[in-house]
């Protein structure tokens, strides 16, 4: 008897479907398969069967698959496909790629030399399609990429880049996804729309095609399966394959089933309740494995689908022999198999034997295996790269640890935010922002409030932004010093700035400036009047020279010499002279940001008149810097034959519109001047 079907059943027009894929691919004519249907319909039995096709084939065969549990990792499925590449000891020749080999390096480290950042979404698809021809010139490839139900909004970007241009490539693309509604479900369903790719919905199986399962499971004839088996497992499962395996194996293995010289033959009355059942099979399997086998999963249930060794021998104190021997007792029971892409690592046969496992761990057994084994893991991996850092973040919080998760959150969405990887910046650090106030501190939630206003500025996502005003009341109220509130508000006037809301960044910069008081330091002095002075130069005011220009009575001046320091320069924090005054010098050296806009990295100076690039801003949505653009050339005038290319235009503009405001200044009038004798320096 197999408690797994040998064969796939009630699923025909499908492998039709993907044998066709297959051959389109070796003939250069790539088109991408969408699967998708509930947990356990068969999507991943499926992409098992095309990829063991595509490899008698003699196809390459890459997979990668999404998270299943804890926040979103940014180019998850997309780096594991590619790095397998490397694994397989024949890599292929990057140097056809030329210039887009450094953008793989956001996805394989050893590609890209130092961490390449700055460039677009679109430039890192149009990398991975070439990489695909590169690698199908030697053999065909398939991609598959399975569970992206939860994927992040950027590997979906990629995806649907290569869905639209797949069709002169020798490879294939395979996706995966649970039926729930969410961003994944339209792009698929948009790309079916367009005939970019086949949207296969898989359906429950029939009650003709439950009995033809079983009967395989049983081997047997279907004539042989019980009548009552075969109708109870039709009516309890729905059709759901996952569910009729899980389902049966209890049954056999509960001794309600067993096989007689008559055949197969049911002792008593089937009581079965589906997720009961479910639950009291993973755990009657966990049973035989004795205590230590039974903590072992529960901590590789906590990790998540797929688990290391490394960290399962760290928590559980097990040598190498003991922990060995559960797993393959754990492979034995069908709970656990290995991860045969990559060493040292296993996965559950199933996502939900996890969510099995862990429905059966207390509340405090549950958050004291979770504290241990993140524990485990932030020894084992000090820095937390990658995707380990949200992991541990997920650990803590199931631990209760909410401080520490919110740190957590807080730095892995910071990281995506340095990566381009705004939409899952905003999701991480808007998760730390709502935990709960009173038990995580004051401190902490103003550093992830002041990580999260630019990843939403990022995103574009402006009027969650100015949202977060209350947020900083709350945090007021809470103790929080006034320079953090400050700083908070400076932020918020930078958010106003991008989103062409010049009054409500001047309220903001009000605020901040309140906050300081006449005694305020230089650096965030610097860092709210840069703020100003840029909100000041797209203000819609015929008299804004006049109104911003001299200097507010009763505040001290600062020295020329203080005007920018270098060090205030190292920390992103230089002042932007006022435009118009003085002589101007050219734009300072930039270095590309994450999300493709140029950022400031140093400070020139002509005459005494320093000129720096924008504070501390990682980038410019481009709808701001279109809007922006149109109304500088207006203000150029002259100068618009020197207007800078689309890659330079946020690190050249301020010069080229202060020189045009400076030139024109002198045919104003007296009032739009300011009085006479103002000295407009700060």
């Amino acid at each position: 008897m197999q408690t797994r079907a040998p064969v796939v059943v009630g699923r025909d027009d499908e492998l039709r479907v993907l044998a066709r894929t297959l051959t389109d691919a070796a003939a250069c004519r790539g088109r991408a398969v969408f699967l998708v249907g509930e947990a356990g319909i068969g999507k991943t039995r499926l992409a098992r069967v095309a990829a063991g096709a595509a490899f008698d084939r003699g196809m390459r065969v890459l997979r990668g698959r999404g998270s299943t549990i804890g926040p979103m990792v940014p180019f998850r499925p997309l780096a594991e496909a590619l790095m397998s590449l490397l694994r397989g000891g024949d890599a292929p020749d990057l140097r056809e790629l030329g210039p887009y080999q450094p953008v793989l390096g956001r996805l394989v480290p050893e590609w890209g030399g130092e961490p390449q950042a700055g460039h677009s979404i679109v430039v890192l698809a149009e990398a991975v399609l070439r990489l695909l021809a590169v690698v199908g010139r030697v053999r065909p490839c398939l991609l598959v990429l399975e569970d992206l139900h939860d994927s992040d909004a950027e590997t979906l970007a990629v995806i649907d880049y290569l869905v639209d241009n797949l069709d002169q490539v020798p490879a294939a693309l395979l996706v995966t996804a649970r039926a729930d509604p969410g961003p994944t479900l339209d792009v698929v369903r948009l790309a079916a729309q367009r005939d970019a790719g086949s949207l296969l919905e898989l359906r429950p199986l029939r009650e003709g095609e439950v009995r033809r399962m079983v009967a395989s499971c049983l081997e047997v004839d279907e004539a042989e399966v019980p009548e009552a088996v075969a109708q109870r497992l039709w009516s309890d499962s729905a059709g759901n394959p996952f569910v009729v395996e899980e389902m049966l194996h209890g049954l056999v293995s509960g001794g309600l089933l067993v096989r007689g010289p008559a055949g197969w033959q049911v002792l008593g009355e089937l009581r079965i309740n589906v997720p009961t059942a479910l639950v009291r099979s993973i755990a009657h399997r966990t049973d035989r494995l004795g205590p230590q086998g039974r903590e072992l999963l529960s901590v590789a249930a906590v990790l998540g689908h797929r688990f290391p060794l490394s960290v399962l021998r760290a928590v559980t104190g097990m040598d190498d022999h003991s922990l060995l021997t559960h797993l393959h007792a754990g492979v034995a029971a069908q709970l656990v198999t290995p991860d045969e892409p990559v060493p040292d690592w296993y996965a559950f046969r199933h996502p939900l034997t996890a969510e099995a496992l862990l429905a059966q761990l207390t509340p405090t057994h549950r958050a004291d295996v979770s504290r241990r084994t993140a524990d485990a893991v932030v020894e084992l991996h000090p820095g937390l790269p990658g995707e380990w850092c949200p992991l541990v973040a997920s650990l803590r919080l199931d631990a209760g640890q909410n401080a520490e998760a919110g740190a957590l959150l807080a730095e892995a969405g910071r990281r995506a935010l340095a990566d381009g990887a705004a939409g899952s910046a905003v999701r991480l650090l808007d998760h730390a922002h709502r935990l709960p106030l009173g038990r995580v501190d004051v401190g902490l939630r103003a550093d992830v409030l002041a990580s999260l206003l630019p990843a939403l500025g990022e995103a574009g996502q402006f009027e969650r932004a100015f949202a977060l005003q209350d947020a900083v009341a709350e945090l007021s109220a809470a103790g929080l010093d006034r320079v953090r509130r400050a700083e908070l508000h400076t932020g918020l006037a930078k958010v106003a700035w991008l989103a062409g809301r010049e009054e409500d960044g001047m309220a903001q910069v009000e605020a901040a400036r309140s906050l300081l008081g006449p005694d305020a330091d230089d650096a965030h002095s610097a860092r709210l009047d840069s703020v100003e002075k840029f909100l000041t130069l797209d203000a819609r005011l015929p008299d804004r020279i006049a109104k911003r220009s001299c200097w507010p009575a009763g505040r001290p001046r600062r020295p020329a010499g203080r005007r920018c320091p270098r060090w205030a320069a190292r920390r992103g924090s230089c002042s932007a002279s006022w435009p118009g005054n003085g002589t101007w010098a050219r734009p300072p050296t930039t270095s590309p940001g994450p999300a493709g806009s140029p950022r400031s990295t140093g400070c020139r100076s002509s005459g005494s008149t320093p000129w720096c690039g924008w504070p501390g801003w990682t980038g410019w949505p481009t709808a701001r810097r279109r809007s922006w653009s149109r109304r500088a050339r207006r203000r150029c005038g002259s100068a618009r034959s020197r207007w800078p290319t689309t890659s330079t235009r946020s690190s050249g503009w301020t010069s080229c519109c202060a020189g045009s405001t400076r030139r024109r200044a002198s045919s104003w009038p007296a009032a739009a001047r300011g009085p006479a004798g103002c000295n407009s320096s700060r």
